[in-house]
């Protein structure tokens, strides 16, 4: 990644290129749960209140949208609709919208909902923006500068392809970093003038709610990525005859994804082969993420399923591609997020994505309940 353009930001807080690309895997449908009859009426049960981040600016993605040239910049309308919703449509790992509000960041998106993700790069069907904001990042912000320039920041770079023009914006306006990627504009100024727009609203607007924290009853789960499942144990499940270590996947250029990562404080992790440039998945922990899971789970249509030693009030799911070329286990343990992706692309062997992201989740409740 040695260019600061708007595509090579799309990998730079996952893991690398060579191991993200493949084909897109379709969007998951909802399964819906079981129901069963009764004789006598059942009692309604009382639903937990789950606590959740809010954003540390006091600006709704609807205050947002009125103060944006929607109309003017895109020829497609579009409206505001759940990031995840469209990420996950694209790819099946967990979207970097939660991650970026549980560190007090600010996520909207303005589209026409066709599935996107800077995983996966571009979709010519897709039209609209998408907004980011991260108050007070701090060193996050300066290791952006320090690895792109100061000529990268603060002003919206923009490319027109095949008659659509597309732009993205990284910029730190009132101590708040704004990352604005947006696709399908009329022309290249009117992409320009809409992330100028968002740029101006965020100036604007005043402080929101305080420091969110994680309950305290939050289970702490560990630092360190080799302390939830071992090389060795990876290699015995999967069959990889290569050296492979569940390793922190920091590393190769920034963004304000990854900023919100380190401010969030939560284990990125990296099932890597030590030999190569490549792995089998990646492991992504959310602490006292209930929330982000309880807002995931409707959208991407994951089977529960038993994990031993999971605790009476923590949690376990799979979803698997077609003919479970990836599969991902989301696990709720302590009121934290772990979620668990083995890729479709596989280079260290055939073997049973279905089975294995299971026997690892096992190893994982393992190593990290008492």
């Amino acid at each position: 990644m040695n260019s600061p353009s708007w595509s090579a930001l799309a990998v730079v807080a996952g893991a690398t290129l060579l191991v993200l690309t493949g084909c897109t895997p379709p969007a998951p449908t909802p399964v819906a749960s079981p129901t069963a009859e009764s004789a006598s009426p059942t009692p309604t049960p009382t639903e937990e209140v789950v606590s959740a981040p809010a954003p540390r600016i006091d600006l709704t993605c609807d205050q947002l949208a009125a103060a944006l040239p929607l109309a003017a910049t895109f020829s497609t309308p579009v409206s505001s609709v759940s990031r995840a919703q469209t990420e996950y449509g694209a790819h099946p790992s967990r979207p970097e919208e939660y991650v970026v509000r549980s560190a007090g960041g600010l996520v909207c998106e303005f589209s026409n909902g066709a599935p996107q993700s800077r995983v996966r790069g571009g979709n010519p069907a897709y039209t609209g923006v998408r907004v980011l904001v991260l108050p007070e990042p701090g060193a996050q912000w300066d290791a952006y500068v320090d690895y792109y320039g100061a000529a990268a920041a603060g002003t919206p770079s923009c490319f027109t392809s095949s008659g659509r023009a597309a732009c993205q914006l990284d910029a730190l306006v009132s101590n708040r970093w704004v990352d604005v990627a947006l696709d399908g504009a009329v022309t290249e100024a009117a992409g320009a003038a809409l992330a100028n727009a968002v740029a101006a609203a965020v100036t604007g607007a005043g402080a929101g709610a305080a420091v969110w924290t994680p309950p305290a009853d939050t289970l702490p789960l560990p630092d360190d990525c080799g302390a939830y499942i071992s090389g060795a144990s990876l290699q015995a499940i999967t069959g990889v005859t290569v050296p492979v270590e569940s390793i922190s996947r920091y590393g190769g250029g920034w963004s304000l994804w990854a900023g919100a990562e380190v401010i969030d404080d939560s284990p990125s992790c990296f099932l890597a082969f030590l030999d190569a440039d490549a792995g089998i998945g990646s492991l992504d922990v959310l602490r006292g993420g209930e929330w982000a899971w309880a807002e995931a789970q409707p959208i991407v249509g994951s089977t529960a399923i038993t994990v031993a030693g999971l605790g009476a009030d923590d949690e376990a799911w799979i979803r698997c591609g077609a003919g479970d070329a990836w599969c991902v286990v989301d696990m709720v343990i302590g009121g934290t997020w772990v979620e668990l992706y083995l890729w479709e692309d596989d280079f260290g062997g055939a073997f049973d994505q279905r089975a294995a992201a299971q026997a690892i989740a096992a190893e994982v409740v393992a190593n990290v309940l008492p």
